[in-house]
């Protein structure tokens, strides 16, 4: 049993993964929305929201309850210093848009803040984070507020991901303590379990310091913990307050276009659906040939790929860079088959981690057991460079890639998101779900038209049971060389706090908390954000998400592994089976240079 959320009664995980997993296809079609609650003296409701679908040989059954017991009108609080005020005054301005079911609880939770930290008021804390929308949005908004509500003062610096992973090893090996808090990649986990005492452990912390636990806090309703674990220990290194599922991205007006649907079945003979619809019905048949397929995408890149209209099939970012690295293991990997199916259950629904063995989560790394590495290659014992391996980098290098853009060459991963919003392709194969503010922007051309759907699969070799997705959650990690570790440890609760939770994300789209995920408001926005968050309240769809590997121990030293294999292939024309061949190769190489196979 999983809690979700405080006063949630809890998640119960029934049946084997599969497409027989019951689907949120819609909140209005499976959910009850909980839109209020009484609050009147000496009584108590309860509000029950049940999802049960039943599908081909099995069924799954989610049951939410929460008990909200009102015990007369509400107190009144008296603030008794301007800390306090400014507490009250937060309340104000976020109520109802937080994941409390009472404005008294909310203000209760801000109130703490604004006395747990008078030890601490004056004191200054270094953050430096990856420049994206919602973290840029959080040290415009939120960090004058945690500084208005505690005194504790916050520099907040953004720069490039690249540069923060950077940053974080140093603070690792040379615990110099210039920043205090640093927002990293879950990737990083394997890496503080491989090398203790390189990071602040978070749970021998809050042992170390309960007054400072928000009593608020509720661990299990972070949709990311069990993948900010050590594997060995189930200690928490990171306290992530985001995340962006990996998704495919279309143009839904195109897809659904009467025309285009015609001429479409005239040239394949089958019907032309968006990725959602066909994802459905394979959720029905329990067929992968009737899901969003590879296949499948390939001939929806080659129908729209009509460069004299200035239309293509695809966008992508084939720009030498990280991305040409973690693009294909953050979940490309994962539907050409290059892990193991998961070992004990889906790790976001309570699985065990490591999730998948003995062929892992990152490349298809072959593992003995939880933590000893054996290799990428499958000479070593690994997955990298076997049939789907090589069908895996052929698919992107060379089959997509006909039917994309020229500028698809001169752009990296992360550009092609934004390329998407110039409304010139059908589909961005693999979106990180991030961009959503960039996709509704007055200037986007598929304002209003895109959608999301998991990503497409192999017919060849992907099963259900597999992993079908990267859920890239992101957050706090307390320096060990931090000189701040109260202060810190105060604002790493604060950003994804009950309180602030639903409120940031109703401008950001990446909610981390099980709660602010199901919040009737995040619903109330799912047709504004391409169905994203219908999709994350699936079972179907959460069931499939994994992070990197939890014992991965070399992140992000594998980009440099692997991502110019793959730019040299490009180029040269490689076959996809040579490029995983020789991408396995580099990263055996590494993997041996730093001790960790022989």
């Amino acid at each position: 049993m999983r809690v979700v959320g405080a006063g949630v009664a809890g998640l119960v995980v029934g049946g084997i993964i599969g497409y027989g997993i019951s689907l949120a296809r819609a909140p209005a079609e499976v959910r009850e929305t909980v839109t209020s609650y009484i609050t009147m003296a000496a009584e108590t409701v309860t509000k029950t929201m049940t999802v049960t679908e039943t599908m081909p040989a099995k069924t799954y059954v989610e049951t939410i309850t929460k008990t909200v017991t009102a015990a007369g009108p509400p107190a009144v609080i008296t603030p008794t210093n301007k800390y306090e005020e400014a507490a009250l005054r937060y309340a104000d301005q976020i109520w109802p848009n937080t994941a409390h079911p009472t404005k008294e609880d909310l203000q209760s939770e801000l109130m703490w803040y604004a006395r747990a930290s008078e030890k601490y008021r004056g004191a200054t804390i270094r953050c430096v984070v990856e420049a994206q929308p919602l973290l840029n949005w959080e040290g415009e908004k939120l960090a004058p507020m945690f500084q208005d509500i505690t005194g504790i003062n916050v520099v907040w610096e953004g720069t490039e991901d690249a540069i923060v992973m950077r940053k974080a090893r140093e603070e690792a090996e040379v615990k110099a303590g210039v920043y205090d808090l640093i927002s990293i990649d879950q990737d990083m986990n394997g890496f503080w379990t491989w090398h203790p005492g390189t990071v602040t452990d978070l749970t021998e912390f809050m042992k170390a310091h309960p007054e400072l636990v928000d009593p608020y806090l509720d661990l299990k309703d972070n949709s990311a913990l069990s993948l900010n674990c050590d594997p060995n220990t189930l200690h928490v290194y990171n306290f992530n307050d985001y995340q962006k599922p990996t998704c495919s991205l279309y143009r839904k007006d195109w897809l659904t276009n009467e025309k285009e649907k015609s001429d479409f079945r005239a040239k394949y003979g089958f019907e032309l659906k968006t990725p959602r619809e066909w994802w459905l019905e394979a959720l029905d048949t329990g067929k992968v040939e009737d899901d969003w397929t590879v296949e499948k995408s390939l001939k929806v890149a080659e129908h729209f790929f009509r460069p004299a209209e200035g239309k293509y099939g695809c966008i992508l970012g084939l720009k030498a860079g990280y991305g040409l690295s973690y693009q294909f293991n953050d979940g490309v990997t994962h539907v050409f088959g290059l892990p193991s199916p998961f070992v004990k259950g889906p790790p976001l629904l309570g699985g065990e981690v490591p999730a998948c063995r003995p062929y892992s989560i990152t490349y298809g790394v072959g593992y003995k057991g939880k933590m000893t590495l054996l290799g990428a290659s499958v000479e070593r014992g690994g997955n990298m460079n076997g049939p789907g391996g090589g069908e895996m980098f052929d698919y992107v290098c060379n089959k997509l890639r006909r039917y994309a853009p020229p500028r698809s060459m001169t752009i990296s991963h992360v550009e092609a998101h934004i390329e998407f919003t110039r409304g010139d392709c059908a589909f961005q194969h693999h979106h990180f779900c991030a961009f959503v503010p960039t996709l509704n922007a007055p200037e986007s051309a598929v304002k209003d038209v895109y959608e999301f759907a998991p990503l497409p699969v192999s017919e060849k070799y992907w099963r259900p049971g597999m992993a079908r997705g990267y859920w890239d959650c992101e957050g706090w990690i307390i320096t060990i060389g931090s000189k701040n570790k109260e202060a810190a440890f105060l604002l790493a609760q604060f950003t994804w706090s009950k309180a602030v939770d639903v409120y940031k994300n109703l401008y950001g789209l990446m909610p981390i908390r099980w709660s602010t995920i199901a919040h009737p408001a995040m619903l109330a926005i799912d047709p504004l954000c391409g169905g994203l968050m219908s999709l994350e309240n699936s079972v179907a769809f959460k069931a499939y998400m994994a992070g990197t590997d939890e014992a991965w121990p070399e992140f992000p030293a594998y980009f440099e592994a692997v991502y110019p294999v793959v730019a040299e292939g490009i180029e040269k024309g490689w076959t996809g089976q040579k490029i995983a061949d020789e991408a396995a190769k580099s990263l055996d190489k590494m993997l041996i240079e730093r001790g960790y196979i022989t």
